[in-house]
């Protein structure tokens, strides 16, 4: 019903396709019509350009889409993929992969970044072990991707491409530099999905 497709594009970074029953017609009205916030405590170079929707969902595909980002499924899935396709990812963090499943919780959040956000070129704080962007979006366009770079100044930059369910995760271990943007005059939406330590142990 639901599946991750993953493509390696760089180092502790995947391109993604993600997969799912439901088509961008479909799953938008659902989005549109819901009570979007500003995210709490965003940085100032967002300028309130970033909204955000918390669980629970009652809307049948984003709450089928929320339960599925969130199972213990997927979080198995995902963290048995990291420990196979990342060199020393046990011996980074310090647990193996069972450990590192008792110890950490998959989320996906629903966004929509305003016209005009902006994110600057960033690594991620250590309690995310990986994050990652799921595009919304109707088709590819540079104005509305997330790039990875070899650095803090740009350089070597990797554009993930935007259709309906590309976009990308990473492992966050210091070395993924990213940034992304909203430069279109659309609404673009998307879901930021991440696995975060959760301590202590469930």
């Amino acid at each position: 019903m639901y599946k991750i497709n993953y493509q390696q594009v760089r180092p502790q970074v995947w391109q993604i396709h993600f997969d799912m029953p439901h088509s961008r017609d479909q799953l938008i009205p659902e989005l549109v019509s819901q009570p979007w916030s500003v995210t709490d405590g965003s940085p100032a170079s967002w300028q309130d350009r970033r909204l955000r929707l918390r669980p629970p969902f009652e809307t049948p595909a984003m709450k089928s889409i929320h339960e599925w980002l969130c199972s213990e499924q997927h979080r198995r899935t995902l963290i048995d993929h990291f420990y196979d396709t990342v060199p020393m990812f046990q011996n980074r963090w310090g647990m193996d992969r069972d450990t590192m499943f008792r110890h950490t919780f998959a989320h996906g959040d629903f966004i929509c970044d305003l016209p005009g956000f902006y994110q600057d070129i960033h690594t991620d704080y250590r309690l995310l072990v990986a994050t990652g962007m799921i595009y919304l979006t109707s088709h590819d366009d540079p104005a509305w991707s997330t790039s990875f770079y070899d650095d803090a100044q740009g350089n070597n930059p990797t554009r993930i491409t935007t259709n309906f369910g590309d976009g990308w995760w990473h492992v966050n271990d210091g070395a993924p530099w990213h940034g992304g943007h909203n430069a279109s005059q659309e609404d673009r939406y998307s879901i930021m999905i991440a696995l975060t330590l959760s301590w202590p142990s469930k």
